[in-house]
């Protein structure tokens, strides 16, 4: 076959065009250094943050580094970035995820068998026909239930072996493996579980030896020792306008999450998956590059339209952009890490306050809009008006699926689902917790496919195989549709209008009591005996609710993750009297033909409500702690 001249030179220019980084910015610290001194300025201010620290890469070095703030706000010490160390939570997972594939390429471990077959110590259960594989646990395929409780311990506890924690602790699988992304933190611990059952080394030793090591980050590990290394940041609260430095744990699913390092140390591993699995400036490697190349691959989407999930990494989009890295959230510390692999240029940020959407989503955005600007000037998409019916098909309250099912921590549904609103011109309004993220407008662009109005966030709508609506994603994260009578702000209505109820009890027997009295009425003709009951009910329903209500928002969640508290365990084990109370008073209501109607009302209200509520505590795992 003869090419023209012409046919092959532009077929050269498509390749070259193919092969060019995506708008790739030559990244200067004489502007970076101005850029991020206002932006740091402007969102410690705002978001009140004491300590950061931002690092860039590009092209194989360290092209701008810098502290702000104080590492330690008692002392003043300030953040270094070259020493000072940050917990780094969830952005551990890229190491437990490079071991992992460590591992793979060296024939030890085989990304989807059984993983069954490499463990020794327990079994999972065969809920489900279809195995869990180490493929499913890098992308949070396997199905299982959240938990934080037992999950923590404290820095001078000894040291529970992940094969024993997890042999004890390991949740219940809820969803068959590959079907939905359910970000799990104990999928990546029992990743990181078989890592050391392969290897013969404990998953600490494994990853300092082979990963930690090898990259020259000497001062990182997993799990803080006791004491505490003395360059490590401090995390801290704002309470009562001032920093407060939080307790330091240990997790017991470290793996997932307890990695400690500095800016300067995980610049190495950031510059060694630019460059395919190569140690900077040596020709030595951490993974072979078509295993590195394989990390950087989606493993899984719910939809072609949004992102997923890379092995370990999250996919990410930011002005069409194509982006990985992971962000990170911990009692007091938080953290983003991005990698632009086509222009061989990432980013890095901690802090010592938790993760906080609005302090990384405007600084991440502004990074972008300013060195990866879009292609061309960004234009709104026109919503059509006739997606309005198939908007309002969509509408409705919808909760997390990633969220605690197994025990008490169920409450936090309450803390904010997503409600979706349909809009007369045919869009669709998101409306996430309030204080993460403001409203997001959406348009359609194919069926069942939604694109923000302002950035890069999609929703694909994810149906059954008969079509019907079950959940949406909001680019990676999924959440299931509830009826309104398994909305939990419904329930949290409930929960309200039963103390209300309670409280109006005791106070009205109490009044009552006194009124008559001072009037020189006839007694009530509700016997003395049920209102004592009536007032029991009341008393144990209230005390319980404000126990619950008032305890968990005053006790830091991370406290509960070490141990439940005694206060708690009780409230659990009372509110299971309840139940009887309840049907007494329901029973002496309708027998009672001698009282008045208001009061007979009044008991049968009042013993509904304590079904309610014994209802509700059940379904929220509040009942019965042990």
């Amino acid at each position: 076959m003869r090419v023209t001249l012409r046919a092959a030179v532009l077929a050269v220019a498509i390749l070259a065009l193919a092969a060019a980084p995506a708008r790739s910015a030559r990244l200067d610290a004489a502007d970076l250094g101005p850029f991020f001194d206002g932006l740091f300025t402007g969102l410690m201010a705002e978001r009140r943050v004491p300590g950061a620290v931002v690092l860039v890469v590009q092209d194989g070095a360290v092209v701008f580094e810098r502290g702000y703030g104080t590492a330690d706000p008692a002392t003043g010490r300030p953040v270094d970035p070259a020493t000072t160390l940050f917990r780094v939570a969830s952005v551990s997972k890229l190491f437990t995820a490079t071991a992992v594939m460590q591992l793979v390429e060296q024939g030890k471990l085989d990304l989807d068998a059984d993983v069954n077959g490499y463990l020794k110590e327990f079994q999972i259960p065969a809920t489900f026909a279809t195995p869990i594989t180490l493929r499913h646990l890098l992308t949070h395929t396997p199905g299982f239930d959240d938990s934080f409780l037992n999950g923590s311990e404290r820095p001078g506890d000894p040291m529970l072996p992940l094969g024993t924690y997890l042999a004890r602790f390991l949740p219940r699988r809820v969803m068959e493996p590959g079907k939905l992304i359910s970000y799990s933190n104990h999928g990546f611990a029992l990743a990181g579980h078989v890592v050391e059952a392969v290897s013969g080394q404990p998953f600490r030793d494994y990853v300092h030896e082979h990963v930690l090591l090898p990259l020259g980050m000497r001062h990182s590990g997993f799990s803080l020792p006791d004491p505490p290394p003395p360059t490590l940041a401090v995390g801290t609260d704002w309470q009562h306008g001032a920093f407060v430095p939080v307790p330091l744990d240990r997790m017991r699913w470290y793996p997932a999450g307890d990695l400690y390092t500095s800016a300067g140390e995980i610049a190495r591993f950031m510059l060694a998956h630019l460059d395919a699995g190569r140690i900077p400036g040596s020709d030595a490697r951490i993974l072979r590059e078509e295993t590195a190349r394989a990390m950087q691959t989606q493993g899984f989407t719910h939809h072609p339209g949004v992102v997923g999930w890379h092995l370990g990494f999250d996919e990410l989009r930011w002005n069409d952009v194509a982006a990985l890295g992971h962000g990170g959230s911990w009692n007091g510390y938080g953290t983003a890490l991005v990698l632009v692999p086509e222009a061989k240029s990432g980013i890095f940020v901690s802090t010592t306050r938790s993760n906080d959407m609005r302090f990384f989503r405007p600084l991440l955005r502004a990074f972008f809009d300013r060195y990866y600007p879009p292609a061309t000037p960004r234009a709104a998409p026109v919503p059509d008006p006739a997606a309005k019916v198939r908007a309002g098909a969509i509408a409705g309250a919808y909760i997390p699926n990633r969220h605690v099912r197994g025990d008490l921590l169920r409450a936090g549904l309450f803390l904010g689902g997503l409600r979706i609103a349909a809009n007369d011109d045919g869009s669709m309004t998101l409306n996430l917790p309030t204080g993460l993220l403001d409203p997001i407008r959406v348009v359609e662009m194919q069926p069942d496919l939604w694109q923000s109005d302002r950035d890069d966030t999609r929703v694909a709508v994810l149906r059954d195989a008969g079509g019907t609506l079950q959940r949406v994603a909001i680019d990676a994260f999924v959440y299931d549709r509830v009826p309104w009578w398994r909305d939990p702000a419904l329930h949290q209505l409930a929960f309200g209008v039963c103390a209300l109820l309670f409280a109006a009890t005791l106070l009205g027997f109490g009044l009552g009591g006194v009124a008559r009295r001072i009037a020189k009425q006839p007694p009530s003709r509700v016997p003395l005996a049920s209102r004592l009951l009536a007032c029991a009910g009341a008393a144990l329903g209230l005390g319980a609710i404000l126990a619950a209500g008032v305890g968990l928002a005053a006790t830091s969640p991370f406290e509960l993750f070490i141990e439940v508290p005694v206060w708690l365990r009780a409230m659990g084990v009372l509110s299971i009297a309840s139940i009887p109370l309840a049907a007494v008073i329901l029973f002496r209501s309708a027998r009672a033909r001698d009282w008045t109607p208001l009061a007979r009302f009044h008991f049968a209200a009042l013993g509904v409500a304590m079904a309610l509520f014994a209802t509700l505590a059940w379904s929220y795992n509040l009942m019965g702690l042990s």
